[in-house]
């Protein structure tokens, strides 16, 4: 196939590989058409892109927050939508200041407040830090008191190219 492709003078689009180690035995030479070549790498490429090294998103799970980081009682406290908010089992907590506290596999992270819109249903807030970044959206809100108002939401905790939600509610104490 080789002399016919010389002879015909269409190599360009083929690669030949030439394996002069496997001589003792017979002489083998590969020829390969380029597009299937770059298929093959592509596909190679894409497995190791998507299933090679990467961490996955199970590795960003919060744990409950014991202690308030925080001296004050006012702010954002914000729990699972499974765990009832008179648990006290919080998996952010963010001071009126708008300074933020998450526990991400163990390890406390402080993440600061970087901006809020306020929307028609509710608001997000964006907190970022060196690793991690969040947004916390939250909609339908119910006043309970003049003191305390609750909300619900979605927490987006997001660790370079992986981000994972979490339904949540809480309460916020102005």
């Amino acid at each position: 196939m080789l002399n016919v492709l010389k002879k015909t003078g269409k190599v360009s689009n083929f690669l030949v590989l030439n394996f002069p180690f496997c001589h003792a035995f017979f002489n083998l030479n590969l020829v390969i058409d380029m597009r299937i070549l770059l298929v093959i790498i592509g596909v190679i490429f894409n497995l190791a892109v998507c299933y090679g090294g990467s961490p996955s998103i199970d590795s960003l799970k919060l744990s409950i927050i014991t202690e308030n980081p925080f001296s004050d009682q006012g702010g954002y406290y914000i729990s699972h939508a499974s765990t009832p908010v008179s648990k006290h089992e919080y998996i952010f907590v963010a001071n009126p200041l708008k300074k933020g506290f998450i526990i991400i596999d163990g390890q406390k992270i402080f993440i600061n407040h970087t901006i809020t819109l306020r929307e028609r249903k509710g608001l997000t807030m964006y907190f970022s830090s060196d690793e991690y970044n969040a947004r916390l959206t939250l909609k339908n809100e119910v006043k309970d008191s003049v003191a305390e108002i609750t909300y619900s939401g979605i927490l987006t905790i997001q660790s370079g190219i992986n981000d994972r939600k979490f339904k949540v509610h809480g309460r916020i104490i102005p």
